[in-house]
């Protein structure tokens, strides 16, 4: 079987220079896929320590992202993690250049830029489906994300 690598900070930092930059757009979606719950939950276990401070904000997805080893790829991500990011990823870098509306590896490593491309990430995730709906859902489902969710939905 051929493990599924997403993407690479070795491709990022050709293009941004400094390892810092190369790894501010690929730890936002980390970060995102987090709070949404799209990790697999034995790599949040494993990590809970550095995964608490993402969530809290109190460290940035940049620094969960060289802590797993500067990739992204099937083994960090839970099914539908998986689905979403096969789906969705190979134009992520594409939308994160119109979101900030500049060179991406210009873009500073801040919470609230983390928002911006956060709003977008969570409404291609949902598509077109009613907040109250989804937040239903994944409370439903058992998951903890519901407050995360709506967060991101709202840029906060």
């Amino acid at each position: 079987m051929i493990l599924v690598i997403y993407d690479s900070i070795d491709e990022h930092l050709k293009l941004a220079g400094e390892f810092d930059k190369a790894a501010i757009p690929m730890g936002m979606y980390l970060a995102w896929a987090l709070n949404l719950g799209l990790l697999r939950q034995e790599l949040v276990r494993e990590h809970q320590q550095l995964m608490t401070r993402v969530r809290m904000q109190d460290a940035k997805g940049s620094e969960l992202l060289m802590a797993l080893g500067g990739n992204l790829d099937e083994t960090l991500f839970s099914e539908r993690g998986n689905r979403f990011a096969g789906n969705y990823y190979p134009r992520y870098m594409i939308d994160y250049a119109l979101v900030f509306g500049r060179d991406p590896y210009l873009v500073e490593d801040t919470w609230s830029n983390y928002d911006k491309i956060a709003k977008l990430l969570t409404k291609e995730l949902l598509g077109d489906i009613p907040l109250s709906t989804s937040v239903v859902n994944i409370v439903k489902s058992g998951s903890r994300t519901a407050l995360n969710l709506v967060k991101s939905l709202l840029g906060r």
